[in-house]
């Protein structure tokens, strides 16, 4: 790859003063460990902007999206960007234009997702357990985390068809401790994701979830230090490893020398 495009942008349309590329996601998150966050898009607003969605590293009126992304969702995702940088233009606050922005990507999505699954989005509300989550979410089982505590079963989902049913902001794993339609003892991975970072994301998602079940961490706290981890963990971990996860090994080995 030219290590002038070390991210192997490569330009898919333009929408006014803004050019959109897709780029390498998993390079990206693996350049830095505030880059982590970057999942389905990004762009640089200057301070305008959320942490989650704005990176320096990003030229000004350039939209990147994520090259896992498949192409059949790019549109809702372009959209969604488009829509978030209206908002921002016209004065919102990052919090409300990125709100607005989900919302408006979420009808489309339910609408289309009635004709294309032939199946009804849930509620909000809901729960679902094994037997009513729709079988089109589930790709196949990835392996189980053995814990002394409780066995936690790791499962590769069809992220499009969640996005389309629950969330519309779900990227690359979750847990029952942060989306509350999970099962509690899955954890759930986009197939989207390569197979050699998959273990990795396995161990955000685990060290996570432990933070927020066994001590009680609220969310953006147990994220911090799931992305300190993870990140000095990117290139070295493998399945084994990820399986091979516990609550004591997360709680007195991965965080004890980090700070969170």
């Amino acid at each position: 790859m030219d290590t002038k495009n070390k991210f192997g942008k490569r330009i898919i349309g333009k929408w006014g003063k803004y050019t959109i590329f897709t780029v390498n996601d998993e390079i990206i998150r693996d350049s830095a460990e505030y880059a982590e966050e970057f999942s389905d898009y990004g762009l640089n607003l200057g301070k305008k902007g959320l942490s989650t969605l704005n990176f320096k590293f990003i030229p000004e009126n350039e939209i990147w999206i994520a090259k896992s992304i498949k192409p059949s969702e790019r549109n809702y995702i372009v959209s969604n960007a488009l829509a978030y940088i209206r908002g921002i233009e016209r004065g919102l606050n990052p919090g409300d234009s990125y709100d607005k922005a989900i919302n408006k990507e979420k009808s489309v999505r339910t609408k289309d997702a009635i004709n294309k699954l032939r199946i009804k989005k849930y509620k909000s509300s809901d729960k679902p357990t094994h037997k009513n989550i729709p079988k089109k979410v589930y790709v196949k089982k990835y392996g189980v985390i053995k814990d002394k505590e409780e066995n936690v079963n790791v499962f590769i989902i069809n992220g499009e068809a969640v996005r389309d049913l629950y969330k519309t902001d779900y990227v690359e794993g979750g847990h029952a401790y942060v989306y509350d339609w999970i099962p509690f003892d899955e954890i759930w991975i986009e197939k989207i994701v390569k197979q050699d970072e998959i273990p990795v994301i396995i161990l955000h998602e685990f060290l996570e979830r432990t933070l927020m079940k066994y001590k009680k961490f609220p969310y953006v706290r147990a994220h911090i230090a799931a992305s300190k981890v993870e990140f000095e963990h990117r290139g070295i971990f493998n399945k084994k490893d990820a399986l091979s996860l516990t609550r004591n090994i997360i709680i007195n080995k991965l965080l004890r020398d980090i700070k969170y």
